[in-house]
């Protein structure tokens, strides 16, 4: 009797666990639903963007002064990007020839003058990364002042028809 009595409750407990995961389930398909729906309204969402930015494309495309500016700036960001791949390089050749060299050897080693020289180099790039940022700095500068003429003249003889 007993052991009916054990068996009666486990599987009064496992019937109440089994509606939890029931419960459990649903709430999760709710949530699926849910996310699916905010889903479709964020790829919605998207398209329009999209086509907004197509749109603003072919204005874009009116202007060619506009064209060559950014063509100029995203030439100006791969370099950056490209100097500051060859400054870690560089900066990591470094270190690996430091952590290398033999103090005691002095300057007549062949891997300190090359550490020397890598130092110099790692210099050179790190001054040219400084003089990038400040010229890509101006021409952000040099555009804001031109939309801001634009502006300007814009008031003064009416807009332009886009």
């Amino acid at each position: 009797d007993r052991q009916l009595m054990e068996n009666s409750a486990k599987i009064t407990k496992l019937c109440t666990d089994v509606q939890s995961v029931q419960n459990a389930k649903e709430d999760l398909n709710l949530s699926l639903e849910t996310i699916l729906l905010q889903q479709r309204e964020l790829d919605g969402k998207l398209s329009q963007i999209e086509q907004e930015l197509s749109t603003q494309d072919r204005q874009e495309a009116l202007h060619p002064a506009d064209a060559e500016r950014k063509k100029s700036y995203d030439i100006a960001e791969d370099m950056n990007t490209q100097l500051n791949r060859m400054t870690e390089r560089v900066r990591d050749m470094v270190l690996t020839l430091n952590k290398a060299q033999d103090p005691g050897t002095g300057a007549s080693n062949p891997i300190t003058q090359i550490t020397k020289i890598l130092n110099v180099h790692l210099q050179s790039l790190q001054w040219i990364d400084e003089r990038a940022t400040e010229l890509e700095g101006k021409i952000e500068e040099l555009r804001r002042e031109r939309m801001k003429r634009e502006h300007d003249q814009d008031r003064l003889y009416g807009s332009k028809p886009k």
